[in-house]
């Protein structure tokens, strides 16, 4: 019984020091982290010093609790309340029962979801991702110049005044002939993915190249424009339709967050483009024609970011997998120690689904309805269970309103789009606000139709009009 009692004694104080460095090192990680993110977003010098201070604070805590027990002890044995310490081992030993609650996880997921939920839809469209990759985000070599960009600094003007650039835009035309025929191949494809599913879903997936797909789109943009103004808009607005309709075919299979804000984006600086040129003197009716076929209004699925947000919960998902020690000794195997206790993955992916599933669901209704979950981060006070997980989520968990407005801009733009053509032909084209589910407003001193924007209300400042 002696042998047992100080076996169950040692337990009892390893248990405590255990507790003691754990909540040592995760209390003033969590601290730190909070600190970090909300006043000092430049700054990543507690990154450096985090490891040693908060094995010193654990230490601390341990040393603290060690003291209780020794003080515990010691009064124990001069009062002579326990001279057998049964009591005071069966305390220490009752310690354990934390680590056992701490150490238990939720079971997995249900109807998680998986790489299925994004595969392409056949072989063929799988092609189209080596030929889309060739914009791949890449690493200019020095003295490599990058396309022409029209952007600088004056890329509205040339939108809408593409006669004083002609020269530049001429040139840069010719720069992407090799570009351009590659859109050509694009364009032959029914659907262009960004992803297969040979692909590793972490943090090093290949992305594309904001700034390369962009300048050539704008080139499209800016040579259409260009040759409207010159008279001829039938040897610009073939192309302008062309990247549009390559465009339409990335939008819905973009699985990527990023690519799908770069097409949104393709699509705002076409239709824009589209309408400058519709409302051109040398726009002829053949013209207005050509530009109603390529630019219909785009779809629910078109602007909606279901695919991306679960390749956004994937990514993180597959991270909270890898999460895990990554200092040296000592740290490292403090580290190990204390994962178990406070990190549960299958509670920490529980918990991440439920937030993404807010957005998952609500990105496929129309009209929109996302009040509630522009700010669903966890702003959940400390917990003890699953502390590292909840910290994970609160901090991996990225806001999407920003991507959210964007995309139903658009869409709303390109229903309105539609509206004009239609009416420059003489033709009658009745849609719902995107926004309100009634038909959309027009304006009377314009005679153009115009959304309400998120507010419902009219004459404020989210409205939303073409040429605006």
């Amino acid at each position: 019984m002696k042998i047992f009692r100080h076996a169950v004694s040692v337990v009892g104080w390893l248990t405590t020091v255990l507790l003691s460095i754990i909540y040592g090192n995760f209390i003033f990680a969590y601290l730190r982290t909070y600190s970090w993110i909300r006043t000092e977003p430049n700054s990543c010098y507690f990154i450096k010093t985090l490891p040693l201070l908060s094995i010193l604070l654990g230490i601390l805590f341990a040393v603290l609790a060690i003291g209780s027990c020794v003080l515990l002890t010691f009064i124990c044995i001069k009062k002579k309340l326990d001279p057998n310490g049964y009591w005071r081992a069966g305390g220490l030993a009752f310690l354990i029962l934390p680590l056992v609650i701490l150490g238990i996880d939720a079971p997995p997921a249900k109807n998680d979801y998986t790489m299925a939920d994004i595969a392409p839809l056949s072989e063929e469209a799988e092609k189209s991702c080596d030929v889309l990759m060739t914009y791949c985000k890449r690493p200019y070599r020095k003295g490599e110049k990058r396309y022409f960009d029209i952007g600088a600094p004056h890329i509205h003007e040339a939108m809408t005044n593409a006669l004083p650039y002609a020269a530049e835009i001429e040139k840069s035309w010719q720069d992407i002939s090799a570009d351009r025929k590659n859109i050509e191949r694009l364009d032959s494809f029914d659907q262009i993915v960004d992803l297969t599913p040979g692909v590793s879903l972490d943090f090093n997936i290949p992305i594309l190249d904001f700034m390369a797909l962009r300048t050539i789109a704008q080139i499209y943009c800016a040579y259409a424009e260009l040759k409207t103004e010159e008279g001829r808009p039938e040897n610009g607005v073939c192309h302008l339709v062309q990247i549009h309709s390559v465009c339409r075919k990335a939008l819905p299979y973009s699985s990527m967050l990023v690519s799908k804000l770069i097409w949104i984006q393709i699509a705002q600086n076409n239709i824009d483009t589209a309408y400058h040129i519709a409302i051109n003197p040398n726009c002829t009716p053949e013209i207005l024609k050509i530009l109603k076929a390529g630019f219909s209004p785009l779809t629910q699925k078109d602007v909606s970011l279901r695919r991306p947000f679960i390749v956004e919960y994937l990514v993180i998902k597959h991270e909270i997998d890898r999460l895990g020690p990554f200092w040296g000794f000592p740290q490292k195997t403090i580290a190990r120690i204390m994962t178990p206790f406070c990190f549960n993955r299958n509670l920490t992916i529980r918990e991440l689904k439920h937030q993404f599933d807010i957005y998952i669901v609500r990105s496929s209704k129309c009209p929109p309805d996302f009040p509630s979950a522009i700010n669903v981060v966890s702003k959940k006070r400390l917990r003890l269970k699953n502390p590292v997980g909840q910290m994970f989520c609160s901090c991996a968990m990225p806001s999407f309103s920003e991507a959210i407005d964007k995309s139903f801009t658009v869409k709303v733009m390109s229903d309105l789009l539609a509206i004009t053509l239609s009416q420059r032909l003489g033709d009658e084209l009745h849609l719902p606000d995107f926004y309100t589910g009634k038909e959309y407003i027009i304006d009377k001193k314009t005679g153009n139709a115009m959304s309400v924007g998120p507010d419902g209300m009219p004459g404020t400042k989210d409205d939303i009009i073409l040429g605006k």
